[in-house]
């Protein structure tokens, strides 16, 4: 079956003692939870171990984040935080193809984060609207870490495009240049793209407070911060309102840490 995998964990997910699979898959096709038979062999349980799945899934994790010794999984997908770019980036939902998808056999899928809280029986609780994490924007890629060191693992989301190319507006402009134009050449197509508008999107941390949920991180003094730059290694930085204490996250996976002054407030994301 033809498949757009955009993102693979691998963990003991049923506790057995044997690695299993979760493949995120882009598009119409549904994920895959491959659970170990023992034998060399998986089988895809996605059906009945979930009750319903991301849409246009992006990248997953799997961690025990609520630390009650199952593993959980994170999905990310593309739904903006807030109402109006929902209604400028994305159309209207379809419920005959929604419906078609089901009947094929593509399960029920919607355009959201999920997160799916192990049960310990081998089926799943999707809670992502409930602990806060659904809606990222167009998203790519989550971790599961503790970040502030409290024993609880927190969660952060790298997302973004450069240009807003599902911008309904644009795509209406795009159509209506190329029907009166007839056959573009290239400076006229690159010209139609410079009017392609772009977001200040960033990323998001979320810090775990400990009941199923997670604390978004916004603007102010106090929090962590994901920082990078062209001549320099990313870095997850802890700021208080006196110093900058950050841990660069360089390949041999040391911690650094180092005292820094404040440069400016306005780039600092605290927990609120």
């Amino acid at each position: 079956m033809l498949t757009y995998g955009l993102g693979a964990a691998i963990a003991d997910i049923d506790g057995d003692g044997w690695l299993d699979i979760y493949i995120a898959n882009d598009y119409n096709v549904p994920d895959y939870l491959y659970i170990n038979n023992q034998n060399g062999t998986f089988t895809d349980k996605i059906a009945t171990a979930l009750g319903h799945i991301t849409k246009s899934s992006m990248g997953n994790n799997i961690a025990d984040y609520n630390n009650d010794g199952l593993l959980d999984i994170c999905v990310l997908d593309m739904l903006p935080e807030d109402n109006h770019r929902q209604k400028v980036l994305l159309a209207s939902d379809n419920y005959e193809k929604f419906d078609l998808n089901v009947r094929t056999g593509f399960h029920y899928q919607y355009m959201r984060n999920m997160l799916h809280l192990n049960n310990g029986d081998g089926t799943f609780s999707e809670i992502g609207q409930l602990a806060g994490i659904s809606n990222t924007d167009w998203s790519w890629a989550p971790l599961f870490a503790d970040f502030d060191n409290d024993g609880w693992k927190d969660l952060y989301v790298t997302n973004g495009y450069t240009r807003d190319f599902t911008d309904m507006d644009f795509l209406k402009y795009k159509n209506s240049e190329v029907q009166s134009k007839g056959r573009l050449n290239r400076e006229q197509v690159l010209e139609i793209l410079k009017q392609m508008p772009a977001s200040n999107v960033t990323n998001y941390m979320y810090k775990n407070d400990r009941q199923l949920g997670f604390i978004k991180c916004g603007s102010g003094l106090g929090g962590w911060m994901f920082r990078q730059t062209a001549t320099a290694p990313p870095m997850l930085i802890w700021i208080t309102t006196a110093t900058w204490i950050w841990w660069s996250t360089i390949s041999t996976a040391r911690l650094s840490f180092t005292a820094m002054k404040p440069i400016r407030s306005q780039a600092i994301t605290t927990c609120r």
